[in-house]
């Protein structure tokens, strides 16, 4: 239960409304997955849902406290008869099957299965919340190299016209240059839409406005993960929500068999009361009368209803135990493919680390060669693609790694207690 009051804690202080964020100031991941797990109404909804089975679990509770009730009643007579009574009465179910007392532990079962799910969604909005993140600044990456690009291309151009005007090379090279800059203006158009989509996408899941100003400072840096293969399988096991939300579910199903089964025995009540009648409104020379009373009632022929019940519940356990079972298979499939996915991401982006570098040293020398009229200006426009698109997929896998990351997490349902980390 630890893990449960310790997350639970920290996510309710995440819960408490703090000042906004200035729009002149950057965000910063952190900040993100705090005002998301402030604002998001997915979440918020969720939290209500715990509230309300808390409040269900406390009103169980007093089903197994004493019953006290007040009456009062009076009328209008001719006769020299009591006409006023006055009645206190306290009633007791002393034993019903345990019926009120599993019903009680099957709403205790219910807070902690929403106490999980709800643990779980900030889990899967800190995911989420990650991988836009990690877009935005892949977008925003893109963006700038696109505009490099183009700069790079407008300066190719004009040293096109002044070689043709040197009368060095084709006026075909001059258009061919005059081409590519268009195509990287329409390339630029293009990583401008997507760096604001990104933005939106953020926004909302911060429930910011879409357009809200979103000012970033971070830039996409690998980062190493600490995790085994063996490790993230134990680890998952022990801290999946769902797998656990899937043993309650379990424990649940048990004690409705509980429940079940208490029709098959009396039910034992106490009732003590106290009751004062006169002729007169206020009672004064009436009379008093005391009374105690215990009560049984035992249904002993219902046409088999109860077994039907029981039956139905002791099928319902079988499910339940399956249940576990068909989830720790997916959850172990999840496991693999998270973890294939990071190992592949993660060598991706060392190749293209490297491929990079070799792109930066091939267009420095095309360019070299160009200005010493060894190269035509086809080298170095191809010269000048390779090394954009080399550099956009080294930015993309990049992104795609962290974002593997962040789904690993997730598969394994990481118990970090720093959920903004």
């Amino acid at each position: 239960m630890r893990i449960y009051s310790t997350m639970l804690s920290l996510i309710f202080l995440a819960s408490y409304s703090f000042a906004q964020i200035e729009e002149n100031k950057p965000f910063g991941l952190s900040q993100c997955i705090k005002t998301a797990h402030q604002e998001n109404p997915e979440l918020l909804s969720y939290r209500e849902t715990l509230i309300a089975y808390q409040h269900k679990e406390k009103s169980l509770l007093k089903d197994m406290l004493p019953d006290v009730s007040l009456s009062w009643s009076g009328k209008e007579v001719y006769e020299n008869t009591d006409a006023y009574l006055a009645k206190a009465s306290i009633n007791q179910t002393v034993f019903n099957g345990k019926r009120d007392y599993t019903n009680w532990k099957i709403a205790q079962l219910q807070t902690r299965h929403a106490a999980l799910e709800m643990i779980r969604q900030y889990q899967s909005v800190t995911c989420r919340v990650k991988k836009a993140w990690y877009n935005l600044l892949k977008t925003q990456e893109l963006l700038d190299e696109t505009i490099q690009s183009l700069e790079r291309l407008r300066q190719h151009a004009s040293n096109a016209k002044h070689f043709f005007k040197e009368g060095w090379i084709w006026r075909t090279d001059v258009l061919e240059a005059q081409v590519e800059v268009a195509r990287g203006e329409q390339a630029k158009i293009v990583a401008e839409n997507n760096f604001a989509r990104a933005k939106a996408t953020l926004n909302i899941l911060m429930h910011r406005d879409v357009n809200a100003p979103l000012i970033v400072n971070d830039k996409l840096t690998w980062q190493p993960h600490n995790w085994t293969y063996e490790h993230a399988r134990t680890e998952s096991m022990k801290s999946r929500p769902d797998l656990i939300q899937a043993q309650i579910d379990l424990e649940k199903s048990q004690a409705a068999l509980i429940v079940e089964q208490a029709g098959y025995y009396p039910i034992v009540s106490a009732n003590a009361s106290w009751a004062k009648s006169d002729q007169y409104l206020d009672l004064h020379t009436g009379s008093e009368n005391l009374s105690a009373q215990l009560s049984a009632s035992w249904t002993i022929w219902e046409w088999g209803k109860t077994n039907a019940s029981v039956a139905a519940a002791k099928a319902t356990t079988r499910k339940n135990m399956l249940m576990i079972q068909k989830i720790e298979d997916q959850l172990m499939l999840e496991i693999q493919e998270s973890w294939l996915s990071v190992q592949e991401a993660d060598k991706k982006v060392k190749v293209l680390k490297q491929a990079l570098t070799q792109g930066e040293e091939n267009f420095r020398v095309n360019i070299i060669r160009y200005r010493e009229r060894l190269g035509t200006a086809k080298d170095v426009l191809d010269a000048q693609d390779l090394l954009t698109s080399t550099r956009k997929d080294y930015i993309s896998a990049l992104a795609e790694y962290l974002s593997a990351l962040a789904n690993l997490d997730f598969a394994i349902g990481n118990k970090k207690y720093d959920i903004y980390q």
